[in-house]
């Protein structure tokens, strides 16, 4: 049995266009994290906004293994996510560079 890499999904986005940005973030906080987090392997989930340019915000998804990412709820919930923000680059899971993690989730 082999060891299974951890996994590190990097979400970048903006607010979409057409829609006021706190109601994105209330959605975001509300839906988003809150489901993000009851799926089973994710350990944190870290959000930044940048102080300028785009995308504003970067979101980090800390998991228990790449495979966490390729499950039906976590697929299920990253669509909804793209639903709600139009076209933007999509995350990648890519495992961690040996990083200590000590940041607290949001």
């Amino acid at each position: 049995m082999t060891a299974q890499q951890p996994g590190l999904l990097l979400e970048l986005f903006d607010a979409p266009a057409g829609m006021e940005e706190s109601a994105f973030h209330q959605w975001y906080r509300t839906y988003y994290v809150r489901r993000l987090r009851t799926i089973p392997g994710v350990q944190r989930v870290t959000r930044y906004a940048a102080r300028e340019g785009s995308p504003r915000y970067l979101t980090l998804v800390e998991m228990q293994n790449t495979e966490v990412a390729m499950g039906n709820r976590f697929q299920t919930l990253g669509t909804r996510l793209k639903e709600r923000q139009g076209p933007n680059p999509p995350g990648d899971v890519v495992p961690p560079r040996g990083a200590p993690s000590g940041r607290q989730s949001r």
